[in-house]
């Protein structure tokens, strides 16, 4: 929705002149009400890491697990943060940006890296795992994509303390 509103409005056109003659900014707002309809998943969580489930009529639901993957709830920086930019309300990049933020500090103390799994209410990894598959890698990818779209210093600090205890603890052979 977000993408193809910016493609829709860009005064550049990078991909030639696809504007629609009575476009109003509706996927703008379209993309407003899916996200107001997430946020949800970020309340009622001791850590601010977000439920995995949300009902968009109704919220989260009330026998919804505590556990989520590590990507599917640090991955939000780019689409809620440039929601927040272009409706100029920071709501959206902050709960994104403290999710991030509780996810990081749960790093393991040796190696610098995340489990795979976290119980979004104790903070506990119930799955210790640490790699760069599926439900690891977008975590780490938000991260640098985060850190180019916005500038954010903490991003791109927290993007390469990530990537040299990768890089250490790589299992090789």
């Amino acid at each position: 929705l977000i993408s193809a509103h910016i493609l829709l409005t860009d005064p550049r056109h990078p991909f030639g002149d696809i504007a629609l003659k009575d476009y109003d900014n509706e996927l703008l707002h379209l993309a407003h009400d899916l996200a107001v309809r997430l946020l949800p998943a970020f309340e009622n969580t001791s850590t601010g890491i977000p439920y995995p489930r949300v009902n968009l009529k109704k919220g989260v639901p009330p026998d919804s697990i505590n556990e989520t993957c590590t990507a599917g709830a640090g991955s939000l920086l780019v689409e809620f943060g440039i929601l927040s930019r272009l409706i100029g309300d920071s709501t959206f990049e902050w709960v994104a940006r403290r999710a991030v933020k509780a996810l990081w500090s749960l790093r393991s103390n040796e190696t610098g890296l995340l489990g795979n799994v976290v119980n979004i209410q104790t903070g506990q990894w119930v799955g210790k795992q640490s790699g760069l598959g599926a439900g690891m890698d977008s975590f780490y990818e938000y991260l640098l994509k985060s850190y180019i779209l916005f500038g954010e210093k903490e991003d791109y600090r927290m993007f390469s303390a990530a990537y040299e205890s990768i890089q250490s603890h790589l299992r090789r052979g």
